[in-house]
């Protein structure tokens, strides 16, 4: 294995260089000029396996690829406003909850404060 990270195909395979290095890590981080979804093809398996990926890509590609890579965002917003939504939800839900508990213990000092301590509310007499 080459002690630098470039990779010319010449001495060695990049999809063989790349197949070993994602089956031992769980993220993969590339940087290339050229980006078509064509070359992902060899790699597939292994990056199903990967946990993170990072792209960072020229601007040289094909118009399948750019439409992918679009979509591929639109899903990301879409499961980031769902995300962020049902947070907003949880911390509705949690701040409601917060708010029955608060009004719940006021509502228990008042009534302890109109009935006297709790001493003499809950001490029986018993009356012959």
């Amino acid at each position: 294995m080459p002690t630098h990270d470039v990779i010319d195909n010449q001495n060695e395979k990049l999809f063989d260089h790349i197949n070993r290095i994602l089956s031992s890590t769980g993220a993969g981080r590339f940087a290339v000029g050229y980006f078509f979804l064509s070359g992902l093809t060899g790699i597939a398996e292994k990056l199903s396996k990967v946990k993170e990926l990072r792209l960072l890509i020229g601007n040289t590609t094909n118009r399948e690829t750019l439409e992918q890579l679009a979509e591929g965002y639109r899903r990301l917003e879409l499961v980031a406003e769902a995300t962020e939504a049902q947070s907003s939800c949880l911390y509705k839900r949690e701040n409601a909850r917060q708010g029955l508990h608060f009004r719940l213990r006021d509502s228990l000092r008042r009534n302890r404060k109109a009935c006297g301590s709790s001493r003499e509310r809950y001490s029986y007499r018993r009356v012959i």
